[in-house]
């Protein structure tokens, strides 16, 4: 599994999706030609429908020669949902609510942050396309995480597993920790 990188905000702003940075895009590229040195070469890529997890496996897919291969987009292995502190710079969230409350929010499994405001605009709704608009999520804990991302994982990812076949996921770091 691969982790998409290379931002230095908490997350996206609400309705961004940012890409690659330079250095995200060199690491995917390195993780191409590492698969590709070991010959654990995919035969299929699972991502989120987000751009940095997006673009991370299409470098590291074209970095091991394998960009031809299937790649299944699901919003259940989008990145974490931090609601109200979408898009903030982590220092400028340190300085408002301590280094220990930020870690609680980032490391604990249960702790939601405060949620996106209800007026705010989600327009992030693409990366949602079979949740209403109502549903989308608003702020997670990482329990909320694995709770969307268990079904993906045991319906396509697992099937994909048990066919002996070398599988990549690339999504997000909360995502994967799930």
């Amino acid at each position: 599994m691969a982790r998409a990188s290379g931002t230095r905000r908490i997350s996206s702003r609400a309705g961004a999706d940012p890409d690659l940075t330079e250095a995200g895009e060199q690491q995917a590229i390195r993780a191409g030609r590492l698969l590709a040195g070991q010959r654990l070469l995919p035969y299929i890529a699972h991502t989120s429908q987000q751009r940095r997890a997006i673009r991370s496996s299409e470098l590291a897919l074209t970095a091991c020669g394998r960009d031809w291969i299937p790649v299944r987009r699901s919003w259940r292995l989008n990145g974490r949902h931090y609601g109200a502190l979408q898009g903030r710079d982590k220092e400028e969230l340190r300085r408002d609510y301590g280094e220990e409350q930020i870690l609680s929010w980032r490391r604990s499994y249960d702790a939601v942050p405060a949620p996106l405001a209800a007026d705010a605009s989600q327009a992030a709704s693409r990366h949602y396309p079979s949740l209403r608009p109502e549903d989308e999520p608003r702020s997670e804990s990482l329990r909320d995480v694995t709770a969307r991302l268990l079904p993906y994982w045991h319906d396509a990812v697992v099937p994909d597993l048990r066919t002996g076949a070398c599988v990549l996921v690339v999504s997000h770091g909360n995502t994967l920790r799930g």
